[in-house]
Order: structure tokens, then sequence, then C-alpha cells
């Protein structure tokens, strides 16, 4: 696979065992002479590498034996790293434990109005220590943690973060690595949903798509040629900002005091007397006055869409992506994609498919999961070469 022209004894070893290692994580279990014809590396090469990844605890004898034919066979071990995927929402913080698969081990919520960036941090740290007690802490390598608003890629400093003020101005990776025990990535959390929908959601599989995740906000993050382009500044797919969000939203002036889907409602409330709904506006409450006929249900749900559809329709205009994949507790509403498609139809250029998001609010979530799992497989491959 390797020639090994050009390339150091040392680095060409960790190569080969990487392909190794892939290799038996992608069609385990697998004796030497499998993992030779999958990678096309030599029987010895294969030894010396099953060696190594065997004696760093990544690497297995497995007790799974597909024939009864001669030989070891070898499967990788998921528990040998640990991470952990936060997600700071404004009424909580959720926390999921993780290992080298990616599979989901343990959640934790961290209930409470965070009013200020020091109460973000400690709930974030809490909920890391509640998934990884004291004794499993020498196994977590990565801490991936989703927050609203732009995280400058070369200053760190956090802006825009919109539903929980308070973090602005903060560098919020420098303060979680002096309270977790791990390195920790800080990213936007729409940025994060659009890799949790890339690995396991509306995105699988497709190369070019954009998230619109309503929620507490309105966001979107796009993927192209299968990589999330976070942009110059880290502010690509902030489309609540676009100058024309004040001609949308003039539509329907909302009290600043009054955000998100309360706001809305709020301001739509006086217009529909008749309507049963009453506060606290939540969205499976609006939903469901929207099955019955609620006037004011349905009033909120096609602004909602309408401005929903503004949005898509200039994602479209710029990116023409393969799909559009609606998240979020509000977003990830069969009836409220129906009626964004029929704005989009009448707005855009072209029509991209309109996805539903299987992951529901959960997307953010799934990203900083996959993204915290493959951090620390690649931190703990890196292990095997330092000294001890």
């Amino acid at each position: 696979m390797f020639s090994g022209q050009g390339v150091q004894p040392g680095h060409l070893r960790d190569l080969n065992e990487r392909a190794v290692y892939r290799a038996v994580r992608a069609n385990p279990p697998l004796t030497g002479a499998d993992l030779a014809r999958a990678t096309s590396l030599s029987k010895p090469t294969v030894s010396s590498a099953l060696r190594s990844l065997v004696s760093a605890g990544l690497v297995k004898a497995s007790a799974s034996r597909p024939t009864s034919g001669p030989g070891t066979y070898y499967e990788a071990v998921a528990s040998a790293a640990l991470a952990v995927g936060v997600e700071v929402q404004r009424r909580s913080v959720r926390a999921a434990l993780t290992d080298l698969d990616g599979r989901e081990l343990e959640r934790v919520v961290i209930p409470g109005r965070h009013t200020d960036a020091k109460a973000v941090f400690a709930a974030v740290a809490q909920a890391v220590r509640e998934l990884v007690p004291t004794r499993r802490r020498t196994s977590l390598r990565s801490v991936v943690v989703g927050l609203p608003g732009i995280i400058h890629p070369a200053t760190g400093v956090l802006s825009n973060s919109g539903v929980v003020p308070a973090l602005d101005g903060t560098r919020p990776a420098a303060r979680l690595e002096a309270l977790v025990p791990a390195p920790v990535t800080v990213m936007n959390d729409v940025d994060l949903a659009a890799l949790g929908e890339q690995a396991m959601g509306g995105g699988h599989g497709l190369q070019h798509f954009a998230v619109l995740s309503i929620g507490e906000g309105m966001g979107a993050a796009l993927v192209l040629n299968g990589q999330l382009y976070e942009g110059a500044h880290g502010g690509a797919g902030e489309i609540d900002d676009v100058p024309f969000r004040r001609l949308v939203r003039s539509t329907t002036p909302v009290s600043p005091a009054l955000d998100g889907l309360v706001g809305l409602a709020s301001a739509l409330a006086p217009q529909h007397p008749g309507s049963r709904l009453a506060p606290p506006y939540t969205p499976d409450a609006m939903f469901d006055a929207l099955d019955r006929g609620d006037p004011l249900a349905v009033a909120v749900v096609d602004r909602l869409a309408e401005w929903a559809g503004w949005f898509a329709a200039a994602l479209t205009a710029v990116v023409d992506p393969e799909a559009i994949v609606l998240a979020g507790s509000i977003g990830a509403r069969e009836p409220l994609a129906q009626r964004v498609a029929e704005h989009l139809d009448r707005f855009a250029p072209t029509t991209p498919r309109l996805v539903v998001s299987a992951l529901g609010d959960g997307s953010v979530l799934a990203g900083a999961v996959a993204l915290a799992s493959a951090q620390a497989l690649v931190r703990r491959l890196d292990e095997r070469r330092r000294p001890a």
C-alpha cells in the first residue's frame, strides 16, 4: 500500500498501523491474513502492526470466530478511550458519553437558566464530571461543546451568542480546559448539527447540503464537498443575521423581551381571540394545537414557515445544495416542513430536496458526540509513539 519512498520509517510504520486499525474497525473480526488482503500490506507488516496495536490496547483478540479455520481473529477495543459531547441551551446543558465507536453510552441533563458565563461553564464541567467519574478520567480524550454564536477561528472569542448573551466576549475553550480533564473543542451549535446530520441523519451520504435549524433561534450550517464550511471568521450560516431579516421580521414585529416561538405567538395572539392556545407556548403545545386547527397555532406555524422559506431560498441561491435538512425542536416537524416547501417553491430559482431531520432536536448533541469520538481516536492513536 505504501511504497516508503521519501517517508521516514517511523512515519511509514504509523501509516501502516493506522491502515490495519481502520480495516479492523471496518469489518471485525478479521485474521492477520484477512487484514493483509484488506490493506494490501505484507503479512509480516500486518503482524508487526497488530502487535503494536494490541500492546497499546486499541486492538484485542476476538472471542468471535466466523469460521472454524486456523488463526487468531482481531477486533478493535471501543473502550480504549472515552469522549464527551455537550450541547449548551438557554435552559439546560445536555451531554453524552461516547466510546471510540461513537456509541452514546450515557446521557445527563443539567437544568437551569444560565444567566452568566461562569454558570454555563460550571454546568458543562458538572456534566463531564457526572459522565466520567474520577476512576475513568484517565480514559477521557476529548470534550466537544456546542454553543450558540460565532467562535473566531484565530482568537477563540465567542460573539453573537444570541440565546445565551452572557457568553459574548469569552474564550470558551480556554475557560473549559481549566475545568475538565481533557482537550476541549468548542463549535457553533448548528455547525455541530450539520455534523450530526452528516453522520447519522438527513445529510448522510450527501456531498452538498445545508441544515436550517429552528429552535430557540434560527441558524444554518453548510456542508460543501463533504466538508463542514465554517467561513473565514467562523460565521458561515448565520442566516438570521442577513440584512433582509428586518424585512422578513417586519411582517410580525416581536417584542425584544419575548424571543423565539414565545415572542411570535404573543405578537399574533391578539389577532386570534378564539384560540384556546395559552402560554407557555412550547413547540409540543403549538403543534398539538395545529393538529386541532387552532387559529393561533396555524398563524404562528404559517409565519414561521414563511420566514424559513425566505432563508432556505437564500441558501439555495448561494450554494445550490442537494438538500436542506430542517432540524431543531421546531424545525424537525413535518407540518412545518410542508409549509416551508410551499414557500421555497415560490422563492427559490431551483428547489432542493427538503428533509425533516430524523434526529429531532438531537442533531447538535449527535454531532458533538461524533466529533468527540473521532478526536478521541486520533489522540489515542497518536499516543502510541509518545515516550513513556
